[in-house]
């Protein structure tokens, strides 16, 4: 069973699958990403077996188109401060890289690498999500939008649809057995 709850800050297990899916179609097209933000629309686990276009609709009940940007650690703390990581307006997760937090806290105070390893601060990571948050999210993420319409982001639209990657990833594992650690954290 892939699990929908998950840590203050931490992607869940579905929301790593998402992600795991949009940077593998994204690698397919020879763009490399170092991260996913995606959230969830269901709060549904997922359970193991062979999985139909039915069950993938409820897991992302709209379709976006992916966009990729690049970001400093700062834009993406910024960015992700907006949306509350606990409660049932949880907003999107990063995937591939994590945040820090404050002890005791919700508060954002830096992110590193999925090993522990501290970002390069002069560094822009290309990052994707999909075009409704890269948008503002129906305005709340007004921050990811004015730092990715801002030149510097480098934001680039491609011909991937989130649940186009996410059946593809799927149809290639035949069933949602899939190996925890295949996923991208």
């Amino acid at each position: 069973m892939l699990s929908t709850q998950a840590d203050t800050a931490q992607p869940s297990e579905v929301e790593r699958l998402i992600g795991t899916a949009v940077s593998q179609a994204l690698q397919q097209k020879n763009v490399a990403t170092d991260a996913v933000i995606h959230g969830l629309f269901s709060r549904e686990n997922l359970e193991p077996g062979i999985k139909t276009i039915a069950d993938v609709w409820k897991i992302l009940p709209y379709e976006n188109y992916v966009i990729t940007g690049e970001l400093t650690p700062e834009q993406l703390i910024a960015a992700l401060t907006e949306m509350p990581f606990t409660g049932p307006r949880r907003g999107p997760s990063l995937i591939g890289l994590r945040f820090r937090v404050d002890a005791g806290s919700t508060k954002i105070i830096g992110v590193e690498k999925s090993d522990g390893q501290p970002l390069e601060r002069s560094r822009r990571y290309r990052v994707a999500m999909n075009t409704y948050d890269a948008s503002g999210a129906g305005q709340r993420m007004m921050r990811l939008r004015a730092i990715m319409t801002d030149p510097a982001a480098k934001a680039q639209i491609h011909r991937v649809q989130t649940r186009e990657a996410l059946i593809s990833f799927l149809a290639g594992k035949g069933n949602v057995g899939v190996n925890k650690r295949d996923l991208i954290s």
